[in-house]
């Protein structure tokens, strides 16, 4: 395995808390509460536009776990954001992965993301706050890492699936990346996630 895709693994082992992309999942259950569905016992269910439908399962400890699938053929906005916000993570490190044309690009598409999550959130975060909460995360996720080697910021120590990744994300069309993204709009939820 390559060493820095051992230090991207280790940087995804934790999820992004305290995101400015929360979903108050009891939120929205209770703002669609006309529209929930009761399976079973322990099972809620409730569909929204997009369509994503997302479930409620009362746990045997009372608690309540929540989960959403994104069914709009488009992709779950919020596993896109997981997977440009581990890569941002990754180029904070070793940022001369990319030329800057191709590293602007990947910054813009990355806060296209960011905002669609952050504006379709529940609640949504107010855009002059989307930018700035991402990259302070990414910057608390970056000084998170261990040390890094000398050199691991080399190309060839990278595995060529993150370096696709990366340069997926970098090469979306910014018409190609809203009609994914925002049509239409809806809640950011993580799966299906690739």
């Amino acid at each position: 395995m390559k060493k820095a895709l051992l230090i991207w693994l280790t940087a995804m082992l934790r999820p992004i808390t305290g995101a400015a992309f929360d979903i108050d999942y009891a939120r929205v259950f209770s703002e669609h509460a006309k529209g929930v569905q009761q399976i079973d016992e322990a099972t809620r269910v409730l569909e929204l536009s997009g369509p994503v439908v997302l479930t409620e399962k009362r746990q045997e400890d009372g608690g309540l776990r929540y989960y959403g699938v994104d069914n709009s053929g488009h992709g779950a906005v919020g596993c896109l954001l997981g997977i440009a916000f581990e890569l941002s993570v990754s180029l904070n490190i070793c940022p001369d992965l990319l030329e800057p044309i191709q590293m602007d690009k990947f910054r813009a598409n990355t806060l296209a993301i960011a905002h669609s999550a952050g504006q379709n959130a529940v609640p949504p975060v107010a855009e002059g706050e989307i930018a700035s909460r991402f990259d302070a995360l990414v910057a608390q996720k970056a000084g998170e890492i261990p040390t890094i080697e000398e050199g691991i910021c080399s190309r060839n120590n990278w595995d060529p699936a993150i370096l696709h990744l990366i340069n997926h994300i970098a090469g979306f069309e910014p018409e190609e990346l809203d009609q994914m993204l925002n049509q239409p709009p809806r809640l950011p939820v993580v799966l299906p996630c690739l």
